[in-house]
């Protein structure tokens, strides 16, 4: 029997995305803070710093978009063995939590943001934990199958 989920290629797409972001982190816009004027100025001083934090958030997004990119292919391994609602509200969970919590930290760090980001960003915290919430109930139908004891 073929087995075609396409959770587990949205999730595989995720995390290569989450891979080439974090690589632009680490590869790009840190070597922003390296550069400066050569007489050391404290303008230059803040603004390197801000790159840093700048950098520092980008790449925690990029480790939280893989993380989930990663529960998405969970989510979707899980529907082979348990078809249901509530895996598929999960990954959609996921996909949409990390693209509303890692997109508007992605933005900051690379064109200043926008004003509504961290309203956006916590709206992606919400629906990330709605999603793990939602792969315990759809990964675990009752109590009987997933009991540890």
């Amino acid at each position: 029997m073929p087995i075609n989920n396409r959770w587990i290629k949205v999730g595989a797409i995720n995390a290569a995305l989450a891979v080439v972001l974090g690589t632009i982190a680490i590869e790009v816009l840190s070597s922003q803070t390296v550069k400066g004027p050569p007489d050391g100025s404290l303008q230059y001083l803040g603004d390197a710093m801000t790159a840093s934090v700048g950098v520092s958030s980008f790449e925690k997004a990029a480790l939280l978009y893989l993380i989930h990119a990663l529960a998405i292919v969970a989510a979707g391994i899980l529907m082979i063995l348990h078809p249901g609602r509530m895996l598929t509200a999960s990954a959609w969970c996921f996909q949409l939590g990390a693209l509303f919590y890692s997109g508007p930290v992605y933005l900051q760090a690379l064109v200043g943001g926008f004003p509504w980001s961290s309203m956006v960003s916590l709206v992606g915290v919400v629906l990330l934990v709605a999603g793990w919430i939602a792969l315990v109930e759809g990964g675990c139908p009752g109590r009987a199958r997933c009991d540890v004891s």
